[in-house]
């Protein structure tokens, strides 16, 4: 992103009153325990590390949605 940073934008959508509730996920390359820190203190529910793998993501939107994961 041209004009900020990852965490910049979570940051910028929690204090918007329509994305206080939104489940965030940083996909990243970083992965280090000071990334993880970092991403949870911008706002955002869960840190991925590249590759992010399919059933992942999936687990992940099923509990935001309230639905039961496929298996």
């Amino acid at each position: 992103m041209p004009d900020m940073n990852g965490y910049e934008l979570a940051e910028r959508l929690r204090q918007h009153p329509a994305c206080r509730t939104a489940t965030l996920v940083a996909v990243t390359g970083w992965g280090q325990e000071k990334d993880k820190r970092r991403a949870a203190q911008a706002g955002f529910h869960h840190h991925l590390v590249k590759p992010v793998t399919l059933a992942a993501m999936e687990a992940i939107l099923a509990r935001a949605s309230g639905v039961a994961a496929v298996e």
